[in-house]
């Protein structure tokens, strides 16, 4: 037998070469069809009267079929095959789909021959997975040569452009045969199902739309108008995988190999089943004013002039109020959105704590957690540099619940608003910051998000946080030097008779827990955000 494993390389850096949103979403969608649709058109030949990629993984198939699946999702799928004139032609028509059609994107192959009686499914697995990274490794990504001057390039990815399109303003650009081939992928109908479908069709009955404007998706007008963008990721789902792959007592080839199926299978459920949860989660605090205008997390107690919450944008295209938010990624073990600013990490830690328990449900794993990063810029921010700003959070999150365990939620600005005391912060001394936050609802040695969230954020928020809003962000600027700066401005207010004691909480001290935490402190992630966060707190998770 053989092993025939797909890879696509770079996914995120072909999603985000573009800055338009509709790209983006497009190549998000060629990423799973290249991995799915169109290797299942590649392997047409096949066919025995049945097609090949649906058939069970049973021994009575193993035994009489050319081709079995695997697995085929967010980017890779595996293929076992009898015949490794079958693999090479698998491979050859696979790559040969993909440049016809212009799609732009590379994928590394491996065959592997697989001996079930000598070896075990798990370390046939482990022996290809090492080879795949050799050959992505050493695979290089074609780059277009300079152009002449004379020659145009594609007004989104810079690469020779190939055909006149519409922008999202309605103005003429110059595009490339890959993003051609996203923006017709983007033209299909909206991809969904289970309870992300279910919820998309509640937000359609309430007169919402799911947006493909920027413009739509980011909120608040003007300066300080922030867009979020949110990587999600699971820890360890390679070793759950692993484990599975495993003989266990009773097992046939082929009852290891369908239970590997099923399992990817339910990580594709689990995948909407969160996604449909925080979409509902959002649509429950979304509600009318008196004059008809749709708004997320406004009190109910405020009167109209009173601006808390999110106030939804009319979608230029569609003529419908839009969601704050718009899913790029749902696939394999991964999840990215862009969202309003405001909303990010709301929407972060919602659809983070809803992955984990739909994962630890489905999968019957009580172990598996997931690490989270949010990036927060100004709404014409490039796309590619908030993703990377994103995946290095989502990995700082990652490495503290590798050391501490559980699921954690970390964040950073792409330009920061620090004051300019903090810019000029010697690089030898700790960041103040508190981040990355536990996703949990309680711990004795740490601040989850949820306290962070509800208490310390909520306080500066509140009546008497306004009261003393300049006073407050002017102590951000005391973190630069240290504790000790920031303990005497206390001090100072105190005796002055100008301290705010009902921000100042003792909850913090009731947990266990200080102002600082060595030279970190919550209180000053809460003084930076502030005013880039909604004040009205609403139901977080």
């Amino acid at each position: 037998m053989f092993l025939c494993a797909f890879d696509v390389m770079g996914i995120q850096s072909y999603i985000f070469r573009s800055n338009a949103l509709r790209d983006n979403v497009g190549a998000s969608r060629i990423i799973d069809r290249v991995s799915r649709d169109l290797l299942f058109e590649a392997g047409r030949f096949l066919d025995d009267g049945a097609k090949w990629e649906s058939q069970e993984l049973t021994e009575a198939n193993l035994a009489a079929k050319r081709a079995l699946l695997v697995y085929a999702s967010g980017g890779a799928a595996q293929v076992l095959l009898r015949d490794r004139a079958d693999a090479e032609r698998l491979v050859q028509q696979h790559r040969q789909a993909i440049l016809m059609e212009s799609l732009g994107v590379s994928v590394a192959s491996d065959i592997s021959a697989w001996e079930p009686a000598t070896e075990s499914l798990a370390e046939a697995n482990g022996r290809q997975r090492r080879r795949l990274a050799l050959r992505k490794a050493s695979q290089v990504d074609v780059q277009w040569p300079e152009l002449p001057p004379v020659l145009t390039r594609c007004q989104r990815t810079r690469s020779p452009a190939y055909v006149q399109d519409w922008s999202e303003d309605d103005a003429p650009e110059w595009i490339s045969r890959t993003v051609r081939a996203q923006r017709r992928e983007f033209g299909k109908p909206e991809p969904g199902r289970g309870e992300y479908q279910k919820q998309l069709e509640v937000a359609r009955s309430m007169g919402l739309c799911l947006s493909n404007q920027m413009d739509a998706i980011r909120g608040r007008v003007g300066e300080q108008s922030y867009v979020g963008l949110v990587h999600l990721d699971v820890n360890g789902m390679g070793k759950h995988f692993e484990r599975q792959a495993l003989t266990q007592e009773g097992d046939t080839t082929a009852s290891v190999l369908a239970r590997l199926r099923a399992e990817s299978a339910r990580v594709d459920d689990a995948l909407s089943a969160a996604m449909g949860a925080t979409l509902k989660w959002l649509l429950d605090h979304i509600s009318k004013d008196s004059r008809g205008h749709y708004c997320a997390f406004r009190s109910p107690q405020t009167d109209e002039t009173d601006h808390s919450g999110v106030c939804l944008i009319i979608d230029p295209k569609q003529r419908l109020p839009a969601l704050p938010l718009r899913p790029i990624v749902i696939a394999g073990d991964e999840i990215t959105l862009v969202c309003e600013g405001s909303l990010a990490l709301d929407l972060a830690a919602q659809l983070t704590v809803s992955l984990v328990t739909e994962l630890r449900r489905l999968l019957k794993n009580e172990h598996i957690t997931a690490s989270v990063g949010v990036a927060l810029g100004k709404a014409h921010a490039p796309f590619s540099r908030l993703y990377k700003l994103a995946e290095a959070s989502c990995k700082r999150a990652k490495d503290r619940g590798r050391n501490r365990g559980g699921s954690w939620l970390d964040y950073r600005f792409l330009n920061e608003p620090w004051p300019q005391e903090l810019e000029r912060r010697p690089t030898t001394q700790a960041d103040p910051s508190y981040r990355p936050f536990l996703l949990s609802k309680q711990s004795a040695d740490t601040i989850t998000f949820d306290f962070f969230r509800k208490q310390l954020l909520a306080r500066l928020q509140g009546p008497e946080g306004r009261a003393f809003h300049t006073q407050l962000k002017s102590l951000a600027g005391d973190f630069a030097s240290g504790r000790a700066a920031v303990e005497r401005r206390l001090a100072l207010w105190k005796e002055r008779k100008m301290y705010p004691a009902g921000i100042f909480v003792e909850e913090v001290a009731e947990l266990g827990h200080l102002l600082f935490e060595g030279e970190r402190s919550p209180y000053y992630d809460a003084l930076v955000l502030m005013d880039f966060v909604y004040s009205a707190v609403g139901d977080t998770p």
